[in-house]
């Protein structure tokens, strides 16, 4: 009696939109929140409001916490991409272009209000959040910063997901971001 043939592995890998190309995307379906495509060719140009996904990039030397603040933030309908050095930030920024950036502040090398200084240079329509456990040193180094015109809100950690979504909403005003919808979404 033969064996029942065993179905090889299946390897796959998921890639971020920002890192596939133009080209490929726009003949490609999109699978969005709730299993909504989007088809790249029927897509305008210019997506509405509704359509467009709110980019936030993460930064956070501790690996855990920017991938599961970015898995959670997901959930909420951002597009998230976490990154865990202050280099890699900036190159991320460049090619991401984030719409806001989350910052931890104490991290080795450069700080992430220094970061987000020269973010805030690259991208000035991106908004900032610096997030610390260390407040009474971030806010030193934000009054610094502050000096030089860069205002930036600073949140204490440990946050709750629902009053970091709220902080981000209203960095736009509540306009133009999914937050607004997330309780539809959970």
């Amino acid at each position: 009696m033969r064996k029942p043939a065993v179905p090889p592995a299946i390897h796959h890998e998921t890639i971020p939109l920002s890192e596939v190309p133009k080209v490929v995307l726009d003949e490609a379906t999109v699978i969005g929140p709730k299993g909504v495509a989007h088809t790249g060719r029927k897509r305008s140009p210019q997506a509405s409001p509704a359509e467009k996904r709110v980019k936030l990039m993460i930064v956070d030397d501790d690996q855990s916490l920017a991938d599961t603040s970015a898995r959670l933030l997901g959930m909420f309908g951002y597009e998230c991409y976490a990154v865990y050095n202050p280099d890699d930030a900036l190159a991320c920024a460049e090619s991401f272009t984030p719409d806001i950036v989350l910052s931890d502040v104490i991290m080795e090398g450069m700080n992430g209000v220094e970061l987000c200084q020269q973010i805030k240079r690259m991208l000035p329509n991106c908004r900032i959040l610096l997030l610390s456990g260390h407040v009474p040193t971030a806010h030193s180094l934000m009054l610094d910063a502050n000096k030089q015109g860069c205002d930036f809100e600073l949140v204490a950690k440990p946050v709750r997901a629902e009053e970091l979504v709220a902080k981000i909403a209203a960095l736009f005003g509540g306009a133009y971001s999914p937050a607004n919808g997330a309780a539809a979404m959970r």
